[in-house]
């Protein structure tokens, strides 16, 4: 008899359920910036306090990144992800019984903490349902479920703190989360051999060392961490500040701003993200060199970011800056482009590994930015820290854009890992002449 998990179509089912988890998970994440200036007013918050908050939603989604990396190779993936949405919701729920700066701190810390990890841990669990064809394209599809949350997420939550308050925003959210865990428990799977090495699996070599450092000090890994780490330094002072930037300095009010936002995740989906990955694939598919196809066009992107910053700040017209506020966004391309490269770099046995050690270094750039925007805010005033904040995050992907341009060379990178991860000879390279070399039989 035939059942969901075994039919042929079921890997896609998981794919689709992953995507729909990202929708939520971003769905979370907006609420708190687009309720910032009713909980500042609210829970008597200064501006330090709530940059300090964002900081360390990011500092506790960065630290938990690698050790769950670690843990879904010894334990279910489906259970893993089962208790960190369900953290999500009542995280999400405990924001509105916090009484002030302490316990939203503790609310927020958690739901960082559960969703660190989320974004590796999903690919981890969609990879072992598919071959290898197949899972650039799901990565590009629950990748964009990030952008659709977004989408859906900013008219729904201004929508019920317009109407209902800032507490039913939170509330809302927190039970779409407690839903989504409840689904995934019924019809989510855990692939096959998801947690345990095959016994007749044929075991790589380099997958006995232990030693991470050729990877992690390699050109390529290096810059798309720098690359990555100035695009979510955008992510961070957005997701924290672009709300009340468009209200304080551009003066657009609720309504607006949820226009802005979906107009923003409708680029970032349809350009960033499929217009990033049709064109890379174009260029690979021509011969060009991965170098320029993904490192090249992720310091384009970020390049583009840079000056869409500057002109935001810039420029009068409203329309223009509207457009700008969308280009800033194309700095989210270096996301997909630095994971790939990550997958090409390492071997098999480690690529696991490696995406947790970038997925836990990157991020760092969100624990930051939150805290220069709060510094800039109150020492210059909301309307001209903010436009400092915007200055510095295009200055940021600049850094970004040049080490794209610069360090990303994924095939030399490969091969040079390859060879410095392969198990030592017994014997030195030219063994003596009256030495009989060690055949492969020995």
């Amino acid at each position: 008899m035939t059942t969901l998990s075994t039919h042929r179509v079921y890997p896609w089912v998981v794919v689709g359920l992953l995507t729909v988890l990202m929708v939520v998970n971003f769905i979370d994440k907006v609420s708190f910036g687009l309720a910032a200036t009713e909980l500042i007013e609210h829970k008597g918050l200064t501006m330090a306090q709530y940059g300090i908050i964002n900081s360390l939603f990011f500092f506790a989604f960065s630290l938990t990144a690698l050790a769950v990396g670690y843990i879904s190779d010894r334990f279910s993936p489906k259970w893993i992800i089962a208790i960190l949405v369900a953290i999500w919701g009542i995280s999400q729920i405990s924001v509105t019984l916090a009484g002030g700066f302490a316990t939203l701190l503790i609310a927020r810390v958690a739901l960082g903490a559960a969703e660190g990890p989320i974004v590796p841990l999903i690919n981890h669990a969609a990879y072992g349902w598919l071959p290898n064809r197949d899972r650039s394209l799901a990565s590009s599809i629950m990748t964009a479920g990030g952008s659709i949350g977004v989408l859906v997420g900013a008219p729904l939550v201004t929508y019920l703190i317009v109407e209902h308050g800032w507490h039913s925003a939170f509330n809302v959210t927190g039970i779409i989360s407690i839903a989504f865990c409840i689904l995934w428990m019924a019809l989510g799977r855990d692939a096959p051999g998801s947690t345990t090495r095959r016994k007749t699996e044929t075991v790589d070599p380099r997958a006995t060392s232990t030693n991470y450092w050729p990877i992690v000090r390699s050109r390529s890994f290096i810059g798309v961490v720098v690359a990555s780490f100035a695009a979510y330094w955008v992510v961070g002072t957005a997701l924290a500040y672009k709300p009340m930037y468009l209200q304080k300095v551009l003066s657009i009010g609720p309504t607006g701003i949820a226009q802005i936002t979906v107009a923003t995740q409708l680029f970032t989906i349809l350009v960033a993200y499929l217009g990033q990955g049709l064109l890379t694939r174009h260029l690979l598919n021509k011969g060009i060199s991965s170098r320029i196809a993904r490192g090249g066009v992720g310091g384009v992107s970020l390049t583009i970011s840079a000056l869409s910053h500057l002109g935001v700040v810039t420029v009068n017209s409203p329309a223009v800056q509207v457009v700008l506020v969308c280009l800033t966004h194309l700095s989210s391309a270096v996301f997909a482009i630095s994971l790939t490269v990550c997958g090409e770099i390492a071997p098999t046995a480690h690529r696991g590994k490696t995406l947790g050690i970038f997925g836990m270094l990157y991020p760092t750039a969100g624990i930051i930015a939150p805290l220069i925007a709060a510094a800039l805010t109150s020492k210059l005033g909301i309307a001209s820290g903010l436009q400092a904040a915007w200055l510095l995050s295009g200055g940021i992907c600049i850094v970004g854009a040049l080490a794209a341009f610069v360090l990303i060379q994924p095939e030399r990178d490969r091969e040079l890992i390859a060879e410095r991860l392969r198990p030592k000879s017994r014997y030195s390279e030219v063994p003596p002449t009256n030495m009989k070399p060690i055949s492969a039989n020995d």
